[in-house]
């Protein structure tokens, strides 16, 4: 898993939220930590399918 993906916190993986299409390729992913509930965005290249 991208260690981008884990909480800065505790270094456990993040759940996903949500993945959301924003533009033709571009991709919008919202991460949850289960523990504290902190929440991180990023934005990829690619396709939701």
């Amino acid at each position: 898993m991208n260690k981008n993906y884990e909480c800065d916190v505790h270094g456990i993986p993040m759940d996903e939220l949500e993945k959301k299409q924003i533009s033709n390729n571009l991709i919008l992913r919202t991460f949850k930590c289960r523990v504290c509930g902190k929440e991180k965005k990023f934005v990829e290249y690619g396709w939701t399918g």
